[in-house]
């Protein structure tokens, strides 16, 4: 996903990584965090066009929320 329109409109992106998303959190249009069912937490700071893995949990046995 990617924000559009000062953070007023979605539009479908290619996913950063395979797998399921749980969560995707944006605090302004840039900057934002998602989370996957593989217990990566990853940050964009250019409102979804760029991602990077901030955190990889291992042995997770609940979901994960931002």
């Amino acid at each position: 996903m990617n924000l559009r329109d000062n953070g007023y409109r979605w539009v479908a992106t290619p996913a950063p990584l395979a797998g399921r998303y749980d969560d995707i959190f944006f605090i302004n249009p840039n900057v934002g965090w998602a989370v996957n069912g593989n217990g990566q937490i990853l940050k964009t700071e250019d409102g979804g066009g760029h991602w990077k893995i901030q955190e990889q949990l291992q042995g997770v046995s609940q979901k994960i929320w931002v």
